[in-house]
């Protein structure tokens, strides 16, 4: 089917939808439609990596590292669409994800593959399995880039307002922490604003708190 990752693998699933977030452009498993407001987190899907939850401490989901599996090494897909929180907990509210990579025994030996596409698009991986022993052992690594879409935004949000009759340009200005105590305010507009504090300033503060 063409796909190349585990979003484009969830994409095609019935009553599941790969949305994106506003930060970092991770993807959302959506299951029937439900997740966070904020367009943001998606702690109603629980993802398991063979069994084990993805789940982090400060977000409740998968976070933004959980994404982008190469189908290569993907032995199957588990999916479960729905309440699960009998079986797996409460973060199982809408529905749970089972990633099942692959195993010693489903790529014996050692496989290499390269692809190409658009967006001068490229990636080449490797896989290999065997023993070590009574110890068997499965190894993967997948390197690749991409240009993707080089589009300049138009316009945005703050667009409309910055059209608006009468609007002026933000002014920033350096509060002061301490009354009496001089800052010198040095603005560079390429890299923000960088503030110095003078010498004087440092020693009256010192001389108040003593």
């Amino acid at each position: 089917m063409g796909a190349t990752d585990i979003d484009e693998v969830l994409e095609i699933v019935p009553g599941v939808h790969v949305s994106r977030a506003a930060i970092r452009y991770a993807p959302l498993y959506v299951i029937r439609g439900i997740y966070s407001g904020s367009g943001v987190l998606n702690p109603q899907v629980l993802l398991l990596q063979n069994g084990i939850p993805t789940t982090t401490m400060y977000t409740g989901d998968k976070g933004a590292a959980w994404f982008g599996v190469p189908v290569e090494n993907i032995a199957r897909i588990e999916i479960v669409r729905g309440p699960g929180s009998a079986l797996y907990g409460a973060d199982a509210y809408a529905g749970v994800i089972n990633l099942i990579t692959k195993a010693a025994a489903d790529t014996p030996g050692t496989e290499a593959g390269a692809r190409f596409g658009s967006f001068n698009s490229r990636s080449a991986w490797l896989q290999h399995s065997g023993k070590a022993g009574p110890v068997d052992v499965a190894a993967f690594l997948r390197i690749g880039a991409t240009d993707g879409i080089q589009k300049i935004i138009q316009a945005d949000a703050q667009t409309a307002n910055d059209k608006r009759p009468g609007a002026k340009p933000v002014q920033r200005r350096c509060a002061r922490t301490q009354p009496g105590a001089g800052h010198r305010h040095s603005k560079r507009l390429a890299d923000g604003a960088a503030f110095r504090v003078a010498a004087g300033s440092l020693q009256t503060l010192r001389t108040k708190l003593v």
